[in-house]
């Protein structure tokens, strides 16, 4: 029967032993296949920046055109002709927008604009009350 004898870590290192290892390479040989190998890791990074990067990108152009946007109808409806209405039954800020069209801006664009040059808390309109709204027979402006 073996018996295995536990030594002192002191007494193993003197003794000369040293485990080998069968697949150990030169350190030349190692370093050869270490240039090999592909860099796999750096792929995902750049993945990852190049996305990152050109999210960045299409945000600016987005906030740039939602400026530009907003400064051409700024321009179109602060040179459009106005003339006072009254509010009937049933009416709202988007119907009245509807029925009052300016050419290039949106509904919900010239619903804010009814907002703001009524100086209107909100959406809701009294009976009777008095509006300034685009004059639709005055739509063919020049702007330049």
């Amino acid at each position: 029967m073996n018996t295995i004898k536990l030594c002192n870590p002191k007494t193993y290192a003197q003794s000369g032993y040293r485990r080998t290892n069968k697949t150990a390479q030169s350190p030349t040989a190692a370093k050869r296949s270490l240039a090999k190998a592909p860099a796999v890791r750096r792929q995902p990074h750049l993945l990852v920046h190049a996305t990152l990067i050109v999210t960045i990108v299409f945000a600016f152009v987005s906030w740039g055109a939602e400026l530009i946007r907003a400064q051409q109808t700024a321009m179109v409806l602060g040179h459009v002709r106005s003339t006072q209405i009254t509010v009937g039954t049933g009416d709202s800020l988007w119907a009245i927008a509807s029925a009052h069209p300016v050419d290039g801006v949106s509904t919900p664009e010239l619903v804010d604009w009814l907002i703001d040059t009524n100086d209107l808390s909100g959406a809701a309109l009294a009976l009777g009350q008095s509006l300034t709204v685009p004059d639709a027979s005055q739509q063919r402006l020049s702007c330049a």
